[in-house]
């Protein structure tokens, strides 16, 4: 499985590196929920779609506008429909962009915030296990009409 290097922005932590699975769950973990993606100069922005709807805290502001909860940046593989990995130069530039644009939160928010992240992973988990159930339902379902059809 292909791995991403990628700067990874928690509410109210500095940003990290983190390498992790090209895949759209390992994506999904990271931001709490379903991705957006959003260009961020000639780098890709991924954040929780639903985040400000969710109530998720201001991570980082821009000009009049900001991002909700956890996100991620990597490079644009437009050739490809997908995400490339950021090289050490890119991450240096990016960690003093997001450490100026960084809201700050005191402890107490910041317990909120970590308690609510736990709480988002356990639900995503649990959503992910139904579909999972869900799906093989359907897939069962589907082999028991085939098999059906051929014995007609």
């Amino acid at each position: 499985m292909k791995k991403l290097k990628v700067l990874y922005k928690r509410t109210g932590r500095n940003p990290e590196v983190v390498e992790i699975e090209d895949t759209l769950i390992e994506k999904q973990k990271l931001v709490g929920g379903l991705i957006e993606v959003i260009p961020y100069y000639d780098k890709l922005l991924i954040c929780n779609e639903n985040g400000k709807l969710d109530g998720l805290k201001p991570n980082v502001i821009f000009d009049y506008d900001y991002i909700a909860g956890n996100f991620f940046i990597a490079n644009d593989d437009y050739k490809n429909a997908g995400f490339k990995s950021l090289n050490n130069k890119d991450i240096e530039c990016l960690k003093s962009q997001l450490k100026s644009r960084s809201v700050n939160y005191s402890d107490e928010e910041m317990k909120e915030i970590l308690q609510r992240e736990k709480e988002e992973l356990e639900e995503f988990y649990k959503d992910y296990e139904k579909d999972i159930v869900f799906n093989e339902k359907i897939h069962n379902s589907e082999l028991e009409n085939n098999d059906n059809e051929r014995i007609d």
